[in-house]
């Protein structure tokens, strides 16, 4: 009975905190100018940041110190103690991975070339799609990095097309394209690597550890889709990588040159994906706490050097203009982000918010399962192993704002991918716990080479395509033309990536703006720039989310006044963010300057008077 107590007051208090979830908030800033979701419904950002942190960590102490209580034949807490469930300790360091993991690498490898490359040569998003265009062209055209264009993703992910174009030897659309599928080859690699990291260091023997490897490795390869990356998207390579090497470093005695460069992540990152920047500077900060609370005094030196250096570098190597650009834009991305496209999370139970609900429920286990993991004597966990789990954990928990912040069902999903990765981990961890007390089942696993009958059948499941709709038993036939695929995606027109109608508009825009030497609009068709072959006029190429009232919004009507297009797109059909309230002193700017011209299939330009 006394080892039920910890699970079920832990449970009631996690259910207590869902019922009252809407009731954990704090003031609205009547002070916000920012129009958006939580501007009308009066929400305060940091509301589901609160319930999300409050429903983690009160189920959780509540738990352990509950587990503590009714359980002898347990760990210890305190780091000065031999039974401390940190204590570090050798592994043998024989890889027996090493085939198997070769294997997945070839079969990522061919999927890869065995991709349709033509079934991405489609009509676009003009949205999103124009935030990676727009900044690739307005540098082309103008050579300034930080003053052409607001980042509004970060350094890296705004121009990957530019990455494409030196890599190619033109822009294009294609281009752009091929880099955010390699950007998702290089995920499915550093899961295999990651997997192989962790299960290399579980006291199981080596047959189960090849069976764990060969299960587990073959369902987190197939999270990442090269057709709709969702769950790990592409932004969260880096945060990947990141989490292996600190892992990897954490787990070895902490290699002070490797500490030094892990440093180095704190500006990379940032300068990666704004949010990937603020997620790793998080985990970065909880490494610094980790050695203080362990006396590692000289790697908590040298990881905060990595980290200074780095920043030290980029601070003397930029322009003071580039740095003001810099931290301006950070500033801004930062400050502005959660008003401006903040969507509440749903309440627990609600009718919409199923998924919601549900990846707080696996929040809620993966915590329970940790502290048994971690704690009890009954499951021989090494070192190495708990590192990584706990720093996944943490990973996904930090990761999880993207989903506070937006939480609709695609944030929520592609913010839970470490989560599912971790849950999923766990549960076959326990599996095979079970598997390595029975002695019988494990001789019969052996002698019937379940292992391979495992990796034989996974391999045909995924070869006839049970693994995603867009691979079957014809599909590696393409790995045969992969160069005339590869170059038909790189290589195609405009024209091929532009429905009938846009493709009409932007020819009739190209002709009103020929004596323009910049593009200028106020709608959410912001990859017009990039099909007129004319920079934007503006930093601001997202006037929906950069152009804000008492924000940056002197500065944009002071820009636009001096590159004085003019023709402007006023309004259009295709609606996203943009909301003319947000705007007021550019509307009246534009009524005072610029007058109707022409409506051409829903599109309204605007002529300078």
């Amino acid at each position: 009975m006394k080892k039920i107590i910890p699970l079920l007051l832990s449970f009631i208090c996690a259910l207590i905190i869902l019922i009252f979830w809407d009731r954990i908030k704090l003031p609205y800033d009547e002070n916000n100018l920012i129009i958006g979701n939580y501007y009308y419904n009066k929400i305060n950002p940091l509301n589901d940041t609160i319930r999300f942190l409050t429903f983690l960590i009160a189920p959780f102490l509540v738990h352990l110190l509950l587990f503590i209580k009714f359980n002898d034949n347990i760990l210890s807490l305190n780091p000065k103690s031999n039974d401390y469930f940190l204590i570090k300790s050798e592994l043998n360091n024989k890889d027996i991975l090493r085939n198997y993991y070769f294997f997945f690498i070839i079969y990522i490898s061919l999927e890869f070339l065995a991709l349709d490359f033509r079934l991405f040569v489609r009509p676009i998003d003009f949205f999103h799609e124009g935030t990676y265009l727009v900044p690739a062209i307005n540098y082309l055209k103008n050579g300034n990095l930080f003053g052409s264009t607001l980042y509004d993703y970060g350094f890296f992910a705004n121009n990957l097309a530019l990455i494409s174009n030196y890599i190619f030897g033109s822009l294009s659309i294609g281009g752009l394209l091929f880099i955010k599928l390699i950007l998702i080859y290089l995920i499915k690699f550093t899961l295999i690597l990651i997997s192989k990291n962790i299960i290399l260091s579980l006291e199981i023997n080596g047959f189960l550890k090849k069976t764990f490897f060969i299960i587990f490795t073959f369902i987190i390869i197939s999270l990442p889709d090269y057709y709709n990356p969702l769950i790990f998207y592409q932004r969260y390579l880096l945060y990947l990588i990141f989490i292996l090497f600190l892992g990897s470093i954490l787990s070895i005695n902490n290699n002070k040159l490797q500490l030094l460069s892990i440093g180095s992540f704190s500006l990379i990152s940032v300068l990666w994906w704004w949010d990937i920047g603020a997620y790793v500077n998080a985990l970065i900060f909880l490494t610094l706490i980790y050695f203080v609370i362990h006396k590692e005094v000289k790697s908590f030196i040298v990881l905060l050097i990595g980290a200074l250096i780095s920043w030290g570098f980029f601070l003397i190597l930029l322009s003071p203009e580039s740095l003001k650009n810099f931290f301006y834009q950070s500033n801004f991305i930062y400050t502005a982000s959660d008003y401006l496209l903040g969507i509440e999370y749903g309440i627990p139970f609600s009718p919409e918010s199923a998924r919601g609900t549900k990846t707080l429920i696996i929040f809620y286990l993966i915590s329970i399962m940790l502290v048994h993991f971690n704690l009890s004597k009954k499951y021989k966990i090494f070192f190495k192993t708990k590192i990584y789990l706990n720093l996944l954990y943490c990973a996904g928990i930090i990761g999880f704002k993207s989903a506070l912040m937006r939480s609709d069902t695609p944030h929520i999903k592609y913010a839970s991918g470490i989560l599912f990765f971790l849950f999923l981990f766990l549960i076959l961890m326990f599996f095979f716990q079970r598997l390595k007390t029975s002695n019988h089942i494990q001789d019969i696993l052996d002698k019937y080479k379940i292992n391979l009958v495992i990796f034989l059948s996974l391999s045909l499941f995924y070869f006839f395509g049970f693994s995603s709709p867009h691979i079957n038993s014809n599909t590696f036939k393409n790995i045969f033309y992969f160069k005339n695929n590869i170059s038909h995606l790189v290589n195609s027109v405009d024209e091929n990536y532009l429905n009938k109608n846009y493709n009409l508009v932007v020819d009739r825009y190209k002709k009103l703006s020929e004596n323009d030497n910049c593009i200028q609009i106020l709608t959410d068709d912001i990859s017009f720039p990039y099909f007129l072959k004319k920079p934007s006029c503006t930093e601001y190429f997202i006037p929906g989310a950069q152009v804000l009232n008492k924000k940056s919004e002197k500065k944009f009507i002071s820009k636009l006044n001096f590159s004085s297009p003019e023709i402007i797109l006023y309004q259009s059909p295709y609606k996203l963010l943009m909301n003319p309230l947000n705007m007021p002193e550019t509307l009246e700017y534009i009524d005072k300057n610029y007058s109707f011209y022409e409506k051409f299939n829903g599109y309204v330009f605007y002529k300078k008077n």
